[in-house]
């Protein structure tokens, strides 16, 4: 080979392998290409090169990855706006059907969103969740498949969920995206039980397929957080604390800590893909962050000598994630011990309040163990479990009990959109049928900036607690009916749960609070009327 063929040789070769890198950004490095021509002309003289020249390996180029901006100020195909495309800002869309209308369309994103790839390219897709409310008509949920164009996201398909769809848990397996989710009845039916299934869609061209059904029990409703919060505990030798874990999808996880008026507390997230965000307040209901931020950071001078709870929301799916916190500064020291509550005079009222229900196994025993001691509570029950057993809601009211509003699916109200906060709590509302109270008890207690605001704009007061029995996590009938019978006070707010899981535990304390109180010449009357 003359010395100009091998030179054409390798430049051919080098335009063969940036041609690769060019094409190839999310697939597997190309390997490396040598020129070998196709023929060669028999020559009486002794070639110059005696060797193949070997050329350097090719590296893709890295593609960024899909961020939630990106996600929220894009372009989704959906059969809703008059153009069948939702324009979103910020995470919303709005469409007037008319000038002036009262009524609008608006489309919002779901924080809920998943990632994994989706078409089989190498690259990171999303799938996510968006939310169409067109006023008055039911509020419609899609499944989106978004595509990573090289950092840039690209929906390319829409798949039809359903109205009232509750979405358990959400995954992409083998390309393939998994939701586990619950579809209610019509909204016109006489009774709308809960349809809990797993689904699977695959992405072919530009539409999502649905290629397996499988029909799951219906669960219990059950709490978002993972377990009570985790105390952490600081110290001279002590000030910061790294703690690197996994949260599950939708979850909340939660870290309290005892820290003094004006010392500085710096907490950080870091998660994958920034999905994991934070809400701190403090145990007086002083609320220093909130989910609405979407912040993965928090530094400030604390206002004052308290327990601070730190909560973690998984705002996409199951991830791990690495937690920091550092107190730091002397602080204002610790107020004095409040002393001993005196002993109650005859009369004395407590209030006992019941959260979760109505459920079928637990409600009724428990409405029997009140009837007992002629004891009246409040209990705040779910709009969905309202629906399914309304008999039960009746027969509260009935034996003198007054029904409080606990949101229709228990989902938190910390961090919500006006219109998704009135949507939960009017639901429930018209799931109770006029029965309730203008009572609001937010799930987890977790209340935001707002929460006051929008609950007055509806009529409703916020009603929280001041015994808590912990009752949910099932610690023994003996420790539950040991923290109220200690803590108890004239006046006292105990919350108690009928719902969410196993509630014999509560049932049996139930009799020996209701006993001993009744001995000690309290009563007992509904907290709201």
């Amino acid at each position: 080979m003359s010395s100009s063929q091998t030179v054409r040789a390798i430049l051919f070769a080098l335009v063969v392998v940036f041609l690769g890198i060019l094409f190839s950004a999310c697939s597997a490095p190309t390997p490396a290409v040598t020129a070998v021509p196709t023929s060669t002309p028999q020559r009486t003289r002794t070639p110059v090169l005696t060797e193949t020249p070997v050329l350097p390996t090719a590296t893709p180029i890295p593609v960024p990855p899909l961020t939630w901006e990106g996600l929220k100020n894009v372009a989704y195909p959906n059969e809703w706006p008059k153009d069948g495309v939702a324009q979103l800002t910020d995470g919303l869309y709005v469409e007037e059907y008319m000038p002036g209308a009262a009524t609008k369309l608006r489309i919002l994103l779901s924080y809920l969103r998943v990632y994994g790839d989706l078409n089989d390219d190498g690259c990171e897709d999303v799938a996510a969740i968006l939310v169409v409310d067109p006023g008055g008509s039911g509020t419609f949920y899609y499944l989106e498949a978004v595509l990573n164009g090289s950092g840039d996201p690209r929906p390319v398909a829409s798949q039809f969920l359903g109205d009232r769809v509750f979405i358990r848990s959400m995954k992409v397996e083998n390309g393939n995206v998994i939701l586990g989710m619950d579809v209610t009845g019509p909204s016109d039916s006489a009774c709308c039980p809960t349809d809990s299934k797993r689904v699977t869609y695959a992405l072919e061209g530009d539409s999502l397929v649905e290629v397996e059904v499988v029909d799951l029990p219906d669960p219990e409703v059950s709490a978002r957080i993972d377990n009570p919060p985790r105390r952490l505990e600081f110290g001279p030798d002590v000030t910061s604390i790294t703690i690197e874990e996994r949260i599950g999808f939708n979850r909340i996880k939660g870290y309290l800590v005892r820290a003094l008026a004006t010392q500085v507390m710096t907490v950080t997230i870091e998660s994958p893909h920034d999905d994991v965000w934070l809400s701190i307040r403090g145990s007086d209901g002083t609320v220093l962050e909130t989910i609405r931020s979407e912040a993965f950071s928090w530094s400030g001078q604390l206002p004052t000598t308290q327990d601070y709870t730190i909560y973690l929301i998984a705002a996409g799916g199951e991830t791990d994630y690495t937690f920091r916190i550092e107190i730091s500064g002397e602080g204002e020291p610790e107020p004095p011990e409040p002393t001993a509550t005196p002993l109650p005079e005859a009369g004395e009222v407590v209030y006992l309040t019941f959260d979760d229900g109505a459920i079928r196994a637990w409600t009724p025993q428990i409405l029997e163990v009140l009837a007992r001691y002629d004891a009246k509570a409040t209990f705040f029950v779910l709009g969905q479990l309202a629906e399914r057993f309304p008999d039960i809601i009746q027969a509260e009211v009935d034996a003198g009990h007054t029904v409080g509003n606990h949101t229709y699916d228990h989902h938190t109200l910390d961090g919500l959109s006006r219109d998704a906060f009135f949507q939960e709590v009017q639901d429930t509302e018209e799931a109770l049928g006029g029965l309730g109270t203008k009572c609001l008890r937010p799930p987890y207690g977790a209340t935001d900036a707002y929460t006051r605001a929008y609950a007055g704009e509806l009529g409703y007061e916020i009603v929280l607690w001041d015994i808590d029995t912990e009752d949910w996590a099932n610690p023994g009938a003996d420790q539950i009916s040991s923290t109220v019978l200690t803590q108890v006070f004239p006046g006292a707010v105990v919350l108690f749960h009928d719902g969410g899981g196993d509630r014999a535990q509560t049932v049996e304390a139930l009799s020996t609070v209701l006993d001993e109180l009744r001995s000690r010449g309290y009563s007992f009357e509904p907290v709201c009327h």
